[in-house]
């Protein structure tokens, strides 16, 4: 069983930040991934994620109480009526924004791809594996550079989970495995304190780790490849992960994911 009481909800989020559906009235419901910011009028509190800014009157009564900080990323629920005046095409595009009912969750703790890899022979001290490094039933989204994913690890609760994600940027990133190209990253988790005995707890992690270089860096490779079609093609992530250790011996496991190429053009 999942602790995942960290989460609002617990909900497959699409690779592009949104995913919703289309009640029979002139609305859509769903969740998302972004960034509390500033529309460009610099006075309104927004989240921004890969299409498009949400503002939602609640975001100020979050901030105020404390319950969110600016500048952080963030899941969220929203709902939109499409047929507020706001949400018309001329009103969003002079405001920059969408107006819904919005619902934070709980915010991402942030991190940075190093592109310097860890040495993937080699047990890292105090790591620990990872049960699941795209769990499929918390937030994924990519926005504002940053590549929002949860994972699952078991460790003792009285512990500190740091999370390492690396890849070889001196070198080709790219790998292929049965005729299919992946863009590879490497993800591993230590931890730190102590335990005093306490038991494991299966807990669920929500990351946000600046990624903007790696995805830019493999849609530019993908872009020389043949059959590229501008505006549709896509590339592939392999997320490599530290899955088991026995006897100072790794075992490594991979999830992917697809990336729309236009997202980091």
């Amino acid at each position: 069983m999942k602790k995942l009481s960290v989460f609002l909800v617990t909900a497959l989020i699409a690779l592009s930040g949104l995913t919703s559906c289309l009640k029979g009235d002139n609305t859509r419901s769903g969740y998302g991934v972004g960034i509390l910011t500033y529309a460009s009028n610099y006075s309104t509190l927004v989240i921004k994620t890969s299409f498009g800014n949400f503002y939602g009157p609640e975001l100020n009564a979050y901030v105020t109480k404390g319950q969110l900080e600016i500048d952080e990323y963030y899941y969220f629920y929203y709902t939109m009526d499409y047929d507020l005046p706001e949400n018309s095409t001329e009103m969003v595009n002079a405001n920059g924004y969408y107006t819904v009912s919005i619902s934070p969750g709980t915010r991402a703790d942030k991190y940075y791809a190093m592109p310097v890899l860890t040495d993937t022979s080699a047990v890292m001290t105090d790591e620990i594996p990872v049960l699941d490094v795209l769990y499929a039933d918390g937030p994924f989204g990519y926005a504002e550079s940053y590549l929002c994913m949860t994972h699952i690890v078991s460790y003792e609760k009285d512990l500190t989970v740091q999370w390492d994600m690396s890849y070889d940027g001196s070198r080709e990133i790219m790998s292929e495995v049965n005729g299919k190209r992946y863009y590879n990253l490497f993800l591993r988790a230590t931890v730190s304190g102590s335990n005093e005995g306490s038991t494991k707890t299966e807990t669920a992690h929500f990351n946000a780790y600046r990624l903007r270089e790696f995805l830019e860096r493999a849609a530019m490779d993908e872009k020389s490849m043949p059959g590229y079609v501008s505006g549709s093609s896509t590339f592939l992530v392999k997320f490599n992960y530290v899955s088991d250790i026995k006897e100072d011996q790794i075992t490594w496991s991979y999830k992917s994911a697809e990336f729309p190429i236009n997202l980091f053009e």
